[in-house]
């Protein structure tokens, strides 16, 4: 899906892992107690996503949405805080779009 177009090709990266489904997430041994919570994941992106570090925050809220079992309301909250890191995204290609023309 190559475009030619630098800006579109790292857009097209930040974005790619919502594309696809996450495996579970795994670190160290793999013990239940090793493994992050869907709770602590978006704890994580929120720090993210107040850095404007967007990348990580999207990473962060996408494997909190495939972690554990979560109710409605705290599935809701992280597609909503994913949709944000969206919409920062896309307002930062329009600037960046306007300054090229």
């Amino acid at each position: 899906m190559a475009s030619g177009n630098p800006l579109v090709e790292c857009f097209i990266v930040l974005i790619e892992p919502c594309w696809t489904d996450y495996a579970p997430f795994q670190t160290g041994s793999g013990t239940s107690s090793d493994l992050p919570t869907a709770q602590n994941l978006k704890d994580l992106g929120n720090e993210y996503f107040k850095k404007n570090d967007y990348a990580n925050a999207l990473d962060c809220y996408s494997k909190a949405i495939q972690t554990g079992e979560k109710t409605p309301e705290q599935l809701s909250v992280l597609y909503q805080n994913r949709a944000a890191v969206f919409e920062k995204l896309v307002s930062f290609m329009r600037k960046y779009l306007c300054m090229l023309d």
